[in-house]
Order: structure tokens, then C-alpha cells, then sequence
């Protein structure tokens, strides 16, 4: 899954050790629930976060996005996951944020054992 800022693709904190964050103090702006599960796509056994799948697209992010190319669509994974068991999907999953948002982000998973 990639966490897209403001036309910047980011993997992670990038914030330079000198640097002290009170993490207490910061307001959040956004929480997202996270939540992992397992489903049948098209005859396949996927892991889905949010009931989305992960399918790679034919160009890189950064280019499409420069570029204005409509590979992706912002917002394909839901904030929270879905109420109601929900039939999971194929897509190239993106989380749309603003740049110096500070996330709280929650991982659930219900599964009985771990895969990465």
C-alpha cells in the first residue's frame, strides 16, 4: 500500500534525527483503521486491507501522477473498514493525505495467524 502526500509518494518518515517531535502534543488530523482479511478474486486466494487488494499498475506512481495519467484513483482504500462483509477487490490501492498530516493509523487484523 502506498500513503500518497501532495503529489509526493512516500514510504515513511523521513524526518531528520536532530529533530525532536513531542508526539503527545501533535493534534491528529485523520485516523485510518486498517484492516486485513482474506478473500477469493477471480478464483484466487488474496489478502486484502479494507476489502482492496493490491494489483500493480502498467506505469510507476510518481510518473503517473506527474504526468496526470489516470492509472489510479485517490481514495480507493476507505478510511475504515467496511460494516457488512463485502465482496474484496482488485485495485491499485492509495491513501490520499495532506502533507504534514499527522495520521494515526490502526492495524486490525482478525485472522488467526500473521502473513507478510
Amino acid at each position: 500500500m502506498v500513503i500518497k502526500q501532495n503529489g509526493l509518494i512516500s514510504g515513511g518518515n523521513q524526518a531528520k534525527s536532530s529533530r525532536f517531535i513531542h508526539y503527545g502534543m501533535i493534534n491528529i488530523t485523520r485516523t485510518l483503521v486498517l484492516k486485513s482479511n482474506v478473500g477469493n478474486i477471480e478464483g484466487k486466494l488474496r489478502y486484502t486491507v479494507n476489502g482492496v487488494s493490491f494489483v500493480a499498475p502498467a506505469m510507476r506512481l510518481k510518473l503517473a501522477d506527474y504526468f496526470n495519467i489516470g492509472v489510479f484513483e485517490l481514495g480507493s482504500v476507505p478510511d475504515v473498514p467496511p460494516p457488512v462483509v463485502s465482496l474484496p477487490t482488485l485495485d491499485v490501492s492509495l491513501i490520499d493525505t495532506d502533507y504534514h498530516d499527522f495520521v494515526h493509523i490502526v492495524l486490525e487484523n482478525p485472522c488467526m495467524y500473521i502473513d507478510s
